[in-house]
């Protein structure tokens, strides 16, 4: 039963983006923008998580980018493994009433890479350097509806991302890690 209800609302929204698309330009281009583009935010904020500060503070935001670069890689390797199970096509390529706003191969949409790994960055900045993890939270639901919008992702792609990328960062977040990723 709730399989099917997940199904019937991917479907719903699929059809919803599809009906949306083409009614404004400018929004067009701003979620395929977004779609294409808002994850590089992610790996820009990374990089002031990298360079941290002085103190207590820089330590813990270093501390943190070191979690997140060693998260990232598990994060896309259990998406790959699930969407391998699961083999969905994309919503643009099951649905053909819509119009294509990014350009993008047809196969493997579920789980959603890009909001996992997004989800899993955000987990382990949030605690340790809120401002930063308070932008990429904000940068993360960005990077879902623009992706759902252009026909990239159902819904449910994104909430299966987000369910592996939280999982991976609180395990991430952890103080029992190895001492190598400890500062």
């Amino acid at each position: 039963m709730p399989l099917a209800l997940a199904r019937a609302a991917d479907a719903h929204a699929a059809t919803l983006a599809a009906r949306l698309v083409g009614r404004s330009s400018l929004l067009d281009r701003a979620a395929a923008l977004l779609a294409r583009h808002l994850g590089k935010l992610h790996v820009v904020l990374l990089g002031l998580l990298f360079v941290g500060g002085s103190g207590v503070a820089g330590r813990r935001r270093r501390e943190a980018a070191l979690r997140i670069a060693a998260a990232l890689p598990v994060t896309i390797g259990m998406v790959s493994v699930v969407g391998r199970l699961v083999e969905r096509d994309r919503p643009f390529a099951r649905h053909s009433d819509g119009t294509v706003l990014v350009d993008h191969a047809p196969g493997r949409s579920f789980p959603s890479r890009h909001s996992a790994c997004a989800a899993a960055m955000t987990t382990v900045a949030l605690p340790a350097a809120p401002m930063v993890g308070a932008l990429m939270a904000i940068g993360t639901l960005g990077l879902a509806v623009s992706r759902v919008y252009t026909g990239l992702h159902y819904p449910s792609d994104v909430l299966g991302g987000w369910l592996i990328g939280v999982g991976i960062g609180i395990i991430a977040r952890r103080k029992e890690l190895p001492r190598v990723i400890r500062t």
